[in-house]
């Protein structure tokens, strides 16, 4: 709003390729897997999902205008940046699938 420009709706985005955004394969994978395997399946999916966060906050960074926009993305890139470090430290305890 403060740009000028429509809020986009819930799931707006849908169908555009983002870095991160997992393909309907890998949805429907999560849908059937159970036990440790979904378990190993999502983290390693929030992990991919939380490195397209970084790219795209890098890319803000460097190719951004606006200077919160920008602070923002810094904040985004050191928070997912731990919060992956969190979870490969999960994935590394969870049992074999």
């Amino acid at each position: 709003k403060g740009w000028g420009k429509p809020v986009p709706t819930p799931g707006e985005h849908a169908g555009h390729t983002m870095t991160g955004m997992m393909s309907p394969q890998e949805m429907d994978d999560l849908d059937r897997a159970t036990g440790s395997m979904f378990d190993r399946l999502w983290v390693d999916m929030m992990i991919k999902h939380h490195q397209g966060a970084i790219t795209m906050a890098k890319t803000e960074q460097t190719t951004g205008q606006d200077g919160a926009s920008i602070a923002l993305a810094k904040k985004i890139q050191t928070a997912q940046t731990t919060e992956i470090a969190t979870m490969q430290r999960l994935l590394g305890r969870l049992p074999a699938a």
